[in-house]
């Protein structure tokens, strides 16, 4: 499913989804039984002809839909009228949403936030919409950080969380969510995964923001093998984190990956897209 779900499909990859669907579909009837190979089940055999026809999964994926239509019905409490009572709930949802962007100029707005004390800040979005943020807690500790490429470089302020571009990140020591990124290396031009320490920022204003980071190293794909043929996974990267941390521009930061930590080995699993539905 990796492989169906990737932005880029080869031909070699495309094969090797076929086959593995094939092995899968067939393990599945010795474990369980010819009489629990549902359409479902056999309808793997042909996501390889699928993905060759019509592309990448993603791109005809119906869990949007079926998502959307699980929360619709989710509202319904009776047992009669049910698509009247449906109806009334959107348009319920619609004036809600219209009552709600009106009243953003209100006095009764703003009250409203100052009643939410310090802990709230109100952001205007691109669109004239007003949405309100926690504010980020900060470790205001004023240090000098030693290393060749910011040398008598002093900054203000390290951070736990951090917002750019409007994605939010955390660092490694208070939680494993936020904290996995892929990046692009500057020094070699190639993807590095690597787990961010803390966020720092410089008083030098042409460089005021960096990501403190632990590189993966020593790592491999994961893979499995069928008779003696060997399968990777790009997709799953396992290895270990370096033990000297680096500076990286958050510019070079491609996306945010999964992160799954077993004693001193590291997981790292990017996303075949960044649809929803995947």
């Amino acid at each position: 499913m990796h492989i169906g779900e990737n932005k880029e499909i080869s031909k070699e990859k495309l094969d090797e989804m076929h086959l593995l669907l094939q092995y899968h579909v067939h393990q599945f009837k010795v474990l369980y039984g010819n009489r629990h190979v549902v359409n479902t089940v056999h309808s793997l055999i042909h996501f390889g002809e699928t993905v060759r026809d019509y592309g990448p999964l993603q791109g005809y994926s119906t869990f949007n839909y079926e998502s959307i239509l699980g929360a619709i019905t989710s509202t319904v409490n009776g047992t009669k009228n049910e698509e009247k009572e449906i109806y009334n709930n959107l348009q319920i949802l619609k004036q809600s949403s219209f009552f709600a962007t009106q009243s953003q100029n209100s006095k009764l707005y703003g009250l409203m936030i100052k009643s939410l004390g310090k802990k709230y800040q109100k952001e205007e979005t691109e669109d004239g919409r007003f949405i309100l943020r926690k504010l980020a807690n900060t470790n205001s500790e004023k240090r000098i950080y030693f290393d060749a490429s910011c040398l008598n470089k002093i900054f203000k302020k390290t951070y736990n969380r951090c917002t750019y571009n409007n994605i939010k990140y955390d660092s490694y020591n208070i939680g494993k969510k936020d904290c996995a990124i892929l990046y692009r290396d500057t020094d070699n031009d190639k993807l590095q995964y690597a787990v961010i320490s803390k966020f720092i920022q410089f008083e030098d204003k042409d460089d005021p923001l960096l990501f403190q980071v632990y590189d993966l190293i020593n790592w491999h794909y994961d893979y499995l093998y069928i008779g003696t043929t060997r399968y990777d996974c790009d997709n799953v990267s396992i290895g270990e984190l370096n033990k000297d941390p680096k500076e990286i521009h958050p510019s070079t930061v491609i996306e945010k990956v999964f992160l799954y930590t077993n004693a001193d080995e590291h997981t790292f699993i990017r996303l075949p897209n960044l649809t929803e539905s995947s």
